[in-house]
């Protein structure tokens, strides 16, 4: 930070989040992320200056402060509002947002936050190119819709809630589908992958290693493709691992 590097501050806050947890304590969170702050305002840096109250939110949260968790929660993710690229930081400081809110009791806000962060979570959604993050984040809109769900039916509003729930659900199956051939064609091409180097080698150790290998790495995939299968009722998938 002396020498005005811009990776500086990055990892300051990088390194105090992972202490904000259980080390909260032990650290002086504030006065890291103050000077923190400090030399964000001096730079002129969004996203570092976006962090800060986020940091800060997570920590009240934390502790279970949830006024003042909601407060910078929501300063947060105003801040993120205006650089496209804190999209999913936005949608993390909402899901925080709503969950502050639910516990002051404001049951409305709480509605109201979730709605804000399943459509900025579809946003992340149709902007994510690679297959894996892809899936990763559909799966947070399900989980997200269904909590919105969940928030309307707490004011008595049942029937949206069965939409939302619908919906959470139709795009769980979808994920689940997504997901399965994935697993699936990756067993295909690791299992040729390495039935390749098997025969390639004529050393009978390294030969029972990579086929042990092989078979570790299958059971587990398909330990998860199973317990997946399970959680959605496709039976016949259950039956065919």
């Amino acid at each position: 930070l002396a020498d005005g590097g811009r990776g500086g501050g990055d990892r300051v806050v990088e390194l105090h989040l992972r202490e904000c947890g259980p080390c909260l304590e032990r650290y002086d969170l504030q006065a890291a992320l103050n000077r923190a702050e400090e030399i964000w305002k001096k730079w002129g840096h969004p996203i570092g200056l976006t962090r800060v109250p986020l940091i800060r939110g997570y920590a009240a949260f934390n502790t279970g402060n949830w006024k003042e968790a909601a407060e910078f929660l929501t300063h947060a993710s105003e801040l993120a509002k205006a650089v496209p690229e804190l999209r999913g930081q936005r949608v993390n400081a909402l899901s925080l947002l709503a969950t502050a809110s639910r516990n002051l009791d404001d049951k409305a806000a709480s509605a109201k936050t979730l709605l804000l962060a399943v459509d900025e979570q579809r946003q992340v959604v149709k902007e994510t190119n690679d297959a894996v993050l892809h899936l990763t984040q559909s799966k947070l809109l399900a989980d997200l819709e269904t909590q919105y769900g969940g928030a309307l039916a707490s004011m008595g509003r049942h029937v949206e809630a069965g939409e939302w729930y619908v919906r959470a659900e139709k795009l769980r199956d979808e994920n689940y589908r997504v997901e399965r051939a994935s697993i699936e064609k990756n067993i295909a091409e690791t299992t040729v992958m390495f039935h390749a180097k098997i025969e390639a080698t004529k050393d009978a150790e390294l030969r029972k290693i990579l086929a042990q290998s092989l078979t570790t790495y299958i059971d587990g995939k398909l330990s998860y493709l199973d317990f997946q299968a399970t959680a959605r009722d496709d039976l016949a998938e259950n039956a065919r691992i």
